[in-house]
């Protein structure tokens, strides 16, 4: 027993004390630079002269007690060009007695298109004195066009393609939406139906769209009393820059539901909200399972 309890006082001595001398190393070598060990990052662009977006290098090292200038270029696996999707200066420079730098890429708006994103590749060179580390050494600037929500936009005959937990599959079908007041907006013709419903457009941070549907009322059914229409289970999105809407929903009643869309995929197909013929796909059976 004394052996056992010697023992585990040498290891946890032993331990502290490799522990203690981690905690003081230092790096005492050559100055060289890096970027944060986080490399990545999404740029939306916006349609605007100052979009832009600062990028961080780090001296490793002591700080020098003057200016340091490092040279910075885009890498060959860059689908970026510069001039056309956005600019970039040639160096950065870290200030006398600092362990940091910044530089700024412009995103030229007009170049990069609705759909597709771009990447940056930064590739970090140095100087003649002061090389860039052999490990993160890059800096991936992934570049998407940012398109603001503008209510006026989304008016009009989409197209819908529903994917039924259910039943099913469904023909592709039109929905004309209109406007609402606030943030919302009002679809007419979803799942076949004539009530309009209400759905909620959300823009909570840059580039983040969220798209909700309020449990609401939505027909009287005669065998079962009053229908509901709501989330199936979480909230959609949309994309102003594709003007597409992603989203789930429910039809139901007290004793089951009607159906449960589980996606149900939408895009813009034209300025126009006549009213557009109600697909049959409204006649679908009913299930008194219990709801989900």
């Amino acid at each position: 027993m004394k052996k056992f309890i010697l023992y585990i006082f040498a290891i946890t001595f032993i331990s502290g004390s490799f522990l203690s001398c981690e905690d003081k190393l230092e790096y005492d070598g050559p100055a060289m630079c890096k970027f944060p060990a986080n490399n990545s990052a999404i740029f939306f662009v916006q349609d605007k002269p100052d979009a832009s977006y600062e990028v961080t290098i780090q001296l490793v090292g002591t700080p020098q007690n003057n200016d340091v200038t490092l040279g910075i270029v885009a890498d060959a696996t860059s689908t970026a060009k510069a001039g056309v999707d956005y600019n970039m200066p040639a160096t950065v420079v870290i200030p006398k007695g600092s362990n940091l730098g910044t530089f700024t890429v412009t995103g030229i708006y007009n170049g990069i298109a609705d759909v597709d994103s771009k990447k940056l590749v930064i590739k970090l060179e140095g100087n003649s004195e002061i090389k860039a580390t052999t490990t993160v050494n890059t800096y991936t600037l992934t570049m998407q066009k940012y398109c603001p929500f503008i209510k006026s936009d989304f008016i009009g005959t989409w197209s819908v393609d529903d994917v039924s937990g259910y039943d099913g599959p469904y023909p592709t079908y039109n929905i004309v939406v209109s406007e609402g007041q606030g943030d919302t907006l009002i679809v007419t013709g979803l799942w076949g139906e004539v009530m309009p419903v209400k759905i909620v457009l959300t823009e909570p941070s840059v580039a983040v769209f969220a798209l909700f549907i309020p449990k609401q009322d939505y027909f009287w059914a005669d065998a079962y009393g009053q229908a509901w229409i709501e989330e199936y289970n979480t909230a959609g999105t949309y994309d102003p820059c594709e003007m597409t809407i992603s989203t789930n929903y429910k039809v139901y009643v007290n004793a089951g539901y009607y159906d449960q869309v589980t996606s149900s995929k939408w895009k813009k197909v034209s300025t126009s909200t006549e009213p557009v013929q109600l697909s049959v796909i409204k006649k679908r059976g009913f299930s008194s399972k219990p709801l989900m």
